[in-house]
């Protein structure tokens, strides 16, 4: 139950999750940073969050792997507990994360394009 309440952005409707995913990357890359600064090795999947495509597929793991198997779980145990919004607001973001991905690597495409011409 309490690491659940560490995932609690993810669990909002997309606008807020996102916000929370920008605070939590930029904490991360502040990590990167010091990490270099420490000469220690560097946290692998906290670099190069300021990449869209990087971050949107972080997030789509992140949902997939740790966040709904975790609110599942939660939801099964509390069977007095309605978990159905947090549970569908993680489905959502996870299609919203998908979408979001599509653009940016359709938008990377097309300018690698236009620097190929």
């Amino acid at each position: 139950i309490i690491h659940s309440s560490d995932f609690a952005g993810n669990i909002k409707p997309f606008n807020n999750a996102f916000e929370w995913c920008k605070r939590v990357n930029q904490e991360f890359s502040e990590q990167v940073r010091e990490e270099i600064l420490l000469d220690i090795p560097v946290t692998p999947y906290f670099q190069n969050l300021d990449d869209k495509v990087v971050m949107c597929k972080n997030e789509i793991g992140f949902l997939k792997n740790i966040v709904q198997p975790l609110w599942e779980i939660l939801s099964s145990a509390l069977e007095f507990s309605n978990l159905t919004e947090p549970l569908n607001n993680i489905k959502d973001n996870i299609l919203e994360w998908n979408k979001l991905l599509i653009n940016e690597e359709q938008a990377k495409r097309k300018s690698l394009d236009e620097i190929n011409k």
